[in-house]
């Protein structure tokens, strides 16, 4: 049986690298518009995957790293889907039928990113922090499921430890503290752990934060002499909060020079038509005109503005430069966010909507009948394996991936507009999990058809 098993699990292995080896082999190393401010170690970027490249070009030479970090990436991505698949194959003693559709629905989802939404390469493919994110939250949610399902400590150590590197990868992948916390309390809640393990759980959360900021401090100690955080980790949120303004809210400003510098702000973005009144009426035509004139408020406007107002105040030092810039987008939070809080709720709303369809789809007024179907076929589900009480760990299991679902939509419509590229960490997820329940759902409804009644017949229904 053990033999068996171990050779299940191998093919699976090896179907998945042969899998993401086609598109390495197919499409090669792919360089994105970010590559080059992780290749240079930007301030805006958090320290492992310009660390992971550094590495690599050290050892593999400048010519072939990219070769090198690429084909890791794939094997990556591979390893990850084979984890989540066997964790779930394992606990929820999948036989060869829904095994095979779980492997073939996470390759779908790549398949569609590949060739449906034309992107001429898998994320697996691009010098770009996705190539490693992706994957390590893939292998975070396995972990986690886990410590659900088992409550070891050490899926409970691996999981802070997954975090901790997400951290490190990408400013969105906060949403990881906030997933553990939900998914700690509410297996507290609901009596799947006492007080001390929650506290020890919680203590990851915090423990998680601790050595990814400490990380983040320690290389920019070696890289730029100083132990400080990366920056502009809230520069979106200020793209938001201007997107949202008006040129007449300069009056909130009561220092001069800040008043100046967001009627220069503003000035430039209503001449561009690039402001909230310039949207169409809708929730989808909110959003598209926000994503579509994202960068031009914050490449073209903002970032020139910024940083010829610190240039003015006479700072050359780049490690100043780059706090300044930290402070000047605090400044204009701590100003607008109070009094335009409602047109930001507007395009929060509108940017979170679309991250729920661009995370089973994509927003369109005839897909977005679907989108809706989907998450309630999705609740009613979930709802029914709690009225049943059966298959916790199938309820655990979709109840995860829904709070990472809902997490990272929230979290990415209040910072940013919410592209398929922000979403696709639960596309593959939240499908498998959906068809398992559906899956067991049909199960149990034939199973029933098939019970004899008391006078030794087939039941009919």
């Amino acid at each position: 049986m053990k033999k068996r098993e171990t050779g299940i699990n191998l093919i699976i292995l090896l179907a998945n690298l042969f899998f993401y080896l086609v598109f390495f082999i197919a499409d090669g190393v792919k360089l994105a518009v970010d590559s080059q401010s992780y290749i240079m170690g930007a301030y805006s970027r958090e320290p492992l995957y310009p660390v992971l490249l550094w590495l690599f070009r050290i050892v593999f030479g400048e010519n072939r790293y990219f070769f090198w970090v690429v084909l890791v990436q794939c094997l990556l991505a591979g390893v990850a889907a084979w984890r989540f698949t066997t964790v779930l194959r394992k606990k929820l003693e999948l036989t060869w039928f829904p095994l095979l559709v779980v492997i073939g629905l996470q390759f779908a989802v790549i398949v569609m990113l590949r060739f449906v939404a034309n992107r001429g390469s898998t994320y697996c493919n691009s010098i770009c922090s996705e190539g490693i994110a992706i994957p390590l939250f893939t292998l975070f949610i396995s972990e986690l499921l886990l410590f659900v399902w088992e409550k070891k400590e050490r899926n409970l150590l691996l999981t802070m430890l997954y975090a901790v590197a997400l951290l490190s990868t990408r400013k969105q992948m906060y949403i990881v503290l906030a997933i553990m916390g939900i998914v700690y309390v509410s297996m507290f809640a609901a009596r799947r752990m006492n007080v001390k393990k929650c506290m020890l759980a919680i203590a990851t959360v915090a423990g998680a934060l601790f050595l990814a900021v400490g990380a983040d401090m320690l290389y920019n100690l070696v890289h730029r002499g100083e132990a400080m955080r990366h920056t502009t980790d809230s520069s979106a949120l200020v793209i938001s909060t201007l997107y949202s303004s008006e040129l007449e809210d300069a009056d909130y400003f009561a220092d001069a020079d800040m008043k100046n510098l967001f009627i220069t702000i503003m000035t430039g973005i209503e001449e561009g038509e690039y402001s909230y009144q310039y949207a169409q009426s809708g929730w989808m035509q909110l959003y598209n005109h926000y994503s579509d004139h994202y960068d031009n408020i914050a490449f073209d406007i903002v970032n020139p503005a910024f940083y010829a107002y610190i240039d003015s105040s006479g700072i050359y030092s780049d490690n100043e430069r780059e706090k300044c810039f930290t402070q000047l987008n605090h400044e204009v939070l701590k100003t607008l966010l109070p009094v335009n809080w409602g047109q930001m709720a507007k395009v929060t709303m509108a940017n979170i909507l679309t991250g729920f369809c661009n995370t089973v789809s994509k927003p369109h007024r005839f897909l977005n009948w679907y989108n809706a179907l989907f998450y309630v076929l999705y609740i009613i589900m979930l709802v029914r394996l709690v009225i049943k009480k059966q298959n916790s760990s199938l309820f655990w299991c979709a109840f995860v991936v829904l709070i990472a679902t809902v997490v990272n939509a929230g979290a990415v419509g209040v910072m940013i507009f919410a592209q398929s590229r922000y979403m696709i960490y639960n596309m593959p997820l939240i499908y498998v999990v959906l068809f398992l329940m559906l899956y067991f759902y049909t199960k149990e409804f034939l199973m029933k058809r098939k019970m004899p009644d008391k006078t030794g017949g087939m039941k009919e229904e």
